[in-house]
């Protein structure tokens, strides 16, 4: 992803943001990003992982890797667009870290198109 895209991303990222399960994505100056939320307006989730596809594989998906933004590695924290999830099954409601690990996971493991 080319790093001029990186504030546009940063300022989705830092909208209002919705809850999902117990852990609302989190980032304090310093330290490594947390959990899982929504982004309000478009169903995309903000999410953070250690365990995410090859650049490659982000792209043609679409998802976006923003991790540099909050001061990690690229691919640590991603906007998982909605359809992603519509694809799978997971309404906007169970779209919490553990559907977005699994989400990741199955993607990873899906041949690419």
């Amino acid at each position: 992803m080319a790093e001029g895209n990186q504030g546009a991303h940063f300022e989705q990222a830092k909208a209002p943001l919705v809850q999902t399960g117990n852990k609302a994505f989190s980032y304090e100056p310093g330290q490594r990003p947390d959990g899982t939320s929504i982004l309000r307006g478009t169903n995309s989730v903000i999410h953070y992982t250690c365990n995410a596809p090859d650049e490659e594989r982000l792209n043609q998906l679409g998802i976006m890797s923003v991790g540099k933004t909050f001061g990690v590695a690229a691919r640590e924290v991603v906007i998982i667009p909605a359809e992603l999830f519509d694809e799978a099954g997971f309404p906007p409601e169970e779209r919490n870290t553990i559907t977005a690990e699994q989400l990741l996971r199955s993607l990873t493991r899906r041949k690419a198109a």
